[in-house]
């Protein structure tokens, strides 16, 4: 009987990574993982074999390397895209490690804004409208329909950029007239260094998830984002699943999208979608795991096996049986949007968004009592790292007290 390899994980200290765990260990599958932080959740997790504190740049290669060959018969998956594009670029020096992550001309596509839109547009996906700059004299002849909503094209490769100009790269940035444009991207403009203008598109965040093998998904789920954090856009604090009877039509767009970019492994299309009119606009692609994977995992849309098995294993006959009535919600990034919501609701961006806030502190109160709920970090089985979580939180807001 063969033995059955085990997993080293690069980084575990996220909800993303301590989902990974659970769902692999719960097939029976031995977890060892990476952390940039000894104090990170999922090293708290009693499915966890073992981790040790990441090195950095190639010292993270070279420890990847020694513990994989320590932990043998093993395979290595990562979560980030900083950390996947730099066992990419090793990959020649790891050749002996499996590595279950996407290669570097699939990530490449992904990580590029324009190629993305370039090959949604050959499928028949719409997108925002955007338009490119190089500099603010060439931004004053753009015929501009606010608000618009500034992105980096490619971020990872214009941050260091950034930070040695002392810098903050944004995920995004709300204009709402040209004005306060162009006052935005002056220190941008004086570095050469512009970011893409897109139009403001309405609407809730829309993820469609697909594990794709030789142009077929395997496995399809998909959810709407019900909280973000900021609230005017970013990452999910509070998700529910959507059935697959719903959007039938653009999930096999986004299939076709996948197919287009020759796309293996677990990925997820997201979209903006305005239920009023039913127009979806893709935001892009995530060729990485996500920040809403705990929803995935509970509702039995399990990503990470079904990488460990289709491609470390090469068993492709795994399937899943999702379920499509669950709600999912991080209760300390949920904390920090009801506050904002409720106290400080002049910072949120997006000007059309409007909440009542005796309404939006009962219903997140109510949620608690809410049979669908269930948590991003908080389980059970295996409630430490939830603890470790609430704890880490407090911490971190009573130390930034102390230095106001």
């Amino acid at each position: 009987m063969s033995i059955r390899p085990r997993v080293l994980i690069v980084n575990v200290s996220s909800q993303i990574g301590l989902t990974m765990i659970r769902e692999l260990a719960r097939h029976g599958v031995e977890v060892h993982g990476l952390t940039d932080d000894s104090h990170g959740i999922g090293c708290y997790s009693r499915y966890l074999a073992g981790h040790a504190v990441r090195e950095v740049g190639e010292g993270l290669v070279n420890q990847v390397r020694a513990t994989a060959a320590r932990l043998a018969p093993c395979v290595v998956m990562a979560i980030s895209e900083p950390d996947i594009c730099l066992l990419n670029a090793y990959r020649s020096e790891l050749e002996d490690v499996p590595l279950l992550i996407p290669d570097e001309a699939r990530m490449a596509v992904v990580l590029d804004k324009a190629r993305t839109r370039e090959a949604a547009e050959e499928v028949g996906i719409p997108v925002p409208r955007v338009w490119h700059a190089r500099s603010l004299a060439e931004l004053a002849h753009a015929e501009l329909r606010f608000p618009v909503v500034l992105k980096w094209a490619q971020p990872l490769a214009v941050l260091p950029k950034l930070r040695r100009a002392g810098l903050r790269l944004d995920k995004f940035r709300y204009c709402y007239d040209r004005a306060e444009l162009e006052a935005y991207l002056r220190p941008f403009d004086a570095l050469g260094e512009l970011p893409v203008i897109a139009e403001y598109c309405p609407g809730h965040g829309l993820g469609q998830s697909f594990f794709m093998r030789r142009g077929e998904a395997l496995l399809t789920f998909q959810h709407r984002r019900l909280h973000e954090w900021p609230p005017e856009g970013g990452f999910s604090t509070l998700c529910e699943t959507v059935p697959l009877t719903m959007h039938g039509e653009l999930q096999k767009q986004s299939i076709a999208l996948l197919r287009r970019i020759d796309w293996e492994g677990p990925a997820m299309v997201e979209y903006r979608h305005d239920p009023a009119t039913g127009h979806s606009w893709l935001m892009e692609i995530n060729g990485r795991f996500w920040g809403s994977l705990p929803l995935a995992s509970q509702s039995g849309a399990e990503f990470a096996w079904m990488t460990y098995a289709v491609l470390g294993l090469r068993d492709e006959s795994v399937r899943c049986v999702v379920r499509s009535e669950l709600r999912c919600r991080s209760l300390v990034t949920e904390a920090k949007w009801l506050l904002r919501v409720v106290c400080a609701p002049h910072k949120i961006q997006d000007r059309s968004l409007r909440f009542s806030r005796l309404r939006e502190l009962a219903k997140w109160i109510g949620m608690f009592f809410d049979p669908r709920m269930r948590y991003f970090v908080f389980s059970l089985d295996d409630p430490v790292p939830a603890l470790a979580d609430l704890l880490a939180g407090a911490w971190r807001r009573l130390r930034r007290r102390q230095e106001a």
